[in-house]
């Protein structure tokens, strides 16, 4: 015989939840009277409704249909002033008003209460209104918001403790319309209120509580209240002096100088210095006034109102001066004025490197000027047609229209070109005998 063991696995709800939700929650119901809501009507209730010559003012009550126990409540304590305001003391003008303000489900259940009274009295009318208040409310309605003070209240962070006390006291209040009794009798103690109150505070309040020998079982509510707010107002003081304490440094500096659009720059830049340093990180960096506050005498001109650092140690413009002067070193145009460019482009051989003066150079252009002529002369000599007309001292580059022809035919241009190769300037011409420049 096999026996098989089936495991019931437990609802996720009951863990995550250790109680049944409360009837009333921490947080108040909304309950709105809109003027353009059908459900909501106006009354003009007087402060003494006994004299008719006493201020008037307008009430806007919300018709019942359904809703929570606490919108309930708050309907019920609305119909209190409406009957007080309009002096209305007769038992058939209660339940008359009480229909009025109802409707659907409730006006059902408060009708059937009614009708099983039989009689319209003062007390029925109040047994009415309990039997509606037992529809609304759910089973066991009394108990579960107990188990829910004792368990579940805890303050939030950030709420202040007076606002958190008045809704505890405001809740406490309202057990008094709790079915099944209705009356005070239903509330929790002081006492007992007192006790969880210590339990619903931080833990750390606990601590200073017993340090100051404070007992709340032995003060009041006011005396409690008045001492958890020292300790809120003792926590803002402390965390203000934190939060001074992280605001340093150089994005709180230019904070207030008015911001900075390149602080996204300066982080990364300031991050990018800052890998690679060791324990260098932990040297507090030297200050410096802005570029702007300094008018460009400090600071770092691209970083206008950083602090850390100024133009010189700025890693951005110093990786982009690293960037052009590798650019610079990589073109290979001529530097200092001591490269000469090429005279002749068919002959790379000839180049003048004189550097003299006006008068050395003068010499050269006669000498020059010489050889052309003795060269125009072996010329004319070795074809035999020397047709000079002028003197020997000048040669006349324009020949004759009789000689241009003969010219024309006789000259060798090759035999020309290789004359002037070897009458061309050479070291030897200039006055440097080593070949360098006065």
């Amino acid at each position: 015989m096999v026996t098989l063991k089936v495991k019931t696995p437990k609802s996720q709800g009951y863990r995550r939840f250790n109680s049944i939700p409360p009837p009333i929650r921490f947080e108040r119901a909304e309950w709105s009277k809109e003027k353009d809501d059908d459900l909501v009507s106006t009354f003009k209730l007087r402060t003494n409704p006994s004299d008719i010559d006493s201020q008037i003012f307008e009430l806007k009550v919300r018709t019942y249909r359904t809703g929570t126990p606490e919108q309930f409540i708050m309907w019920k304590r609305d119909l209190e002033k409406v009957l007080t305001g309009q002096n209305v003391v007769g038992p058939p003008d209660k339940f008359a008003m009480a229909r009025r303000l109802l409707d659907g489900d409730a006006l059902a259940a408060f009708n059937k209460e009614a009708a099983t009274l039989r009689t319209e009295n003062n007390a029925n009318f109040g047994k009415s209104l309990q039997a509606l208040a037992q529809h609304v409310f759910p089973k066991y309605a009394l108990a579960t918001q107990k188990q829910w003070f004792r368990r579940s209240i805890h303050k939030a962070q950030g709420m202040r403790t007076r606002e958190w006390l008045a809704r505890l006291i405001e809740i406490n209040e309202m057990l008094v319309e709790f079915p099944p009794n209705f009356n005070n009798e239903q509330k929790i103690p002081e006492d007992e209120l007192k006790d969880i109150v210590e339990f619903g505070v931080p833990n750390a309040w606990r601590t200073i509580w017993v340090q100051h020998d404070f007992q709340p079982m032995q003060k009041d509510m006011a005396e409690i209240v008045d001492f958890c707010e020292r300790i809120e107002y003792a926590e803002q003081i402390e965390d203000a002096v934190k939060g001074s304490k992280n605001q340093k440094g150089p994005s709180a500096e230019a904070d207030r100088n008015g911001g900075d659009s390149k602080k996204g720059a300066l982080a990364q830049a300031s991050k990018s210095s800052s890998q690679g340093r060791g324990n260098n990180n932990k040297k507090r960096k030297s200050k410096h006034t802005s570029y702007a506050d300094s008018d460009g005498r400090d600071g770092c001109a691209l970083h206008a109102y950083a602090t850390d650092h100024t133009t010189t140690e700025c890693r951005v413009i110093m990786s982009q001066i690293g960037k052009m002067r590798a650019q610079w070193e990589a073109n290979p145009r001529q530097q200092n004025g001591n490269k000469r460019q090429k005279t002749n482009n068919h002959d790379t051989r000839n180049q003048s490197r004189s550097n003299g003066d006006l008068h050395t150079l003068m010499d050269k252009v006669e000498k020059v000027k010489e050889s052309l002529q003795k060269a125009m002369k072996q010329h004319q000599s070795m074809h035999g047609k020397r047709k000079d007309r002028e003197s020997d001292k000048k040669v006349s580059f324009k020949p004759t229209e009789e000689s241009e022809g003969e010219h024309d035919q006789d000259f060798n241009p090759d035999s020309f070109h290789l004359e002037l190769d070897q009458l061309s300037i050479s070291d030897d011409d200039s006055d440097d005998p080593n070949g360098q420049d006065e």
